[in-house]
């Protein structure tokens, strides 16, 4: 393989320095400035991987950058930067499939979230980001539930708020131009006074900090919809909770409680099948072997 100008290799163009020497002599010795680019059947650029040089790993087939930037990009909004990732060190593999990995410290981020680990990989096919190790995120926005207190606006004012997420896995997935963050293992949520653990996490969130509105784009927050599932306890404002599977919608303030679930403050205690909480609404349902009734259990703040 010739390390010289532009480089076609696999599907992909690497571009080098033109002052990088052809010979096959050379070839291992590490390159600067590394820079490739992928493209789509359309010619529109999804994601480009850089470094400050390259070189060939040693004894396992693949290239290895020092100072890695991986960035992905947005479809409806083309050339606009959707996810982006630093690492120190990362090895770049490309076949039988195209990823990019490490096992030191790796910092991602997007318009509204910083994530944080070790053991990483980068999956070119579907743009995914796995974190296997010391997974922290933290997202520009407060949750909105029916036991939050306040100014409900504040959810929406993204100055200082954040959620942050600790958990052993982190998935991080895309469709189209909304990305899913898929937590296992030790999932440990905070916002403000909100806290939730359980085995599985699920969040699908906006690609920007705005919701929609009447037709309209309007200041919002990012997390859209949130699934929690196995042994799942929340704890907000003197509420305890706990469920099989928990569904909350910030956006909304409806909180939903699936299987087993238990629901308790100093006014007294439920337990059904199914609650469900909505912050507009003042009340809650329960739900029992498939027949539903309303009445006030809280007084929802």
């Amino acid at each position: 393989m010739q390390w010289c100008g532009v480089v076609f290799f696999l599907g992909a163009f690497f571009l080098l320095p033109s002052n990088a020497k052809a010979s096959c002599a050379e070839a291992a010795a590490p390159v600067n400035d590394f820079f490739l680019p992928y493209y789509d059947e359309s010619g529109v650029k999804i994601w480009d991987a850089r470094g400050s040089s390259i070189e060939i790993a040693q004894g396992d087939g693949a290239l290895r950058i020092r100072n890695a930037y991986v960035q992905f990009y947005g479809r409806e909004n083309a050339g606009k930067s959707l996810v982006a990732m630093e690492s120190a060190s990362a090895l770049l593999q490309l076949h039988p499939q195209r990823h990019i990995s490490g096992t030191e410290f790796v910092h991602v981020t997007g318009s509204y979230f910083a994530a944080m680990g070790t053991r990483w990989t980068f999956t070119a096919t579907d743009q995914s980001i796995a974190l296997e190790e010391n997974v922290q995120v933290f997202f520009e926005s407060n949750l909105h539930t029916p036991f939050s207190t306040g100014d409900k606006g504040a959810a929406m004012d993204h100055g200082g708020a954040f959620t942050a997420i600790s958990s052993e896995f982190l998935l991080i997935s895309r469709c189209d131009d909304e990305l899913i963050f898929d937590f296992l293992g030790t999932v440990e949520v905070r916002s403000d006074d909100f806290s939730m653990a359980c085995d599985r996490l699920e969040i699908h969130s906006h690609s920007e900090l705005y919701t929609l509105a009447m037709g309209k784009k309007i200041p919002g927050p990012c997390l859209r919809n949130m699934r929690a599932i196995g042994q799942v306890s929340i704890e907000q404002n003197g509420h305890r909770a706990s469920a099989d599977a928990v569904e909350l919608f910030p956006n909304e303030g409806v909180l939903v409680l699936s299987g087993n679930a238990t629901l308790c403050d100093e006014n007294g205690s439920a337990v059904a099948e199914q609650l469900i909480l909505r912050d507009k609404e003042r009340r809650i349902v329960v739900q029992q072997s498939g027949q539903e009734r309303s009445k006030i259990l809280l007084d929802l703040p």
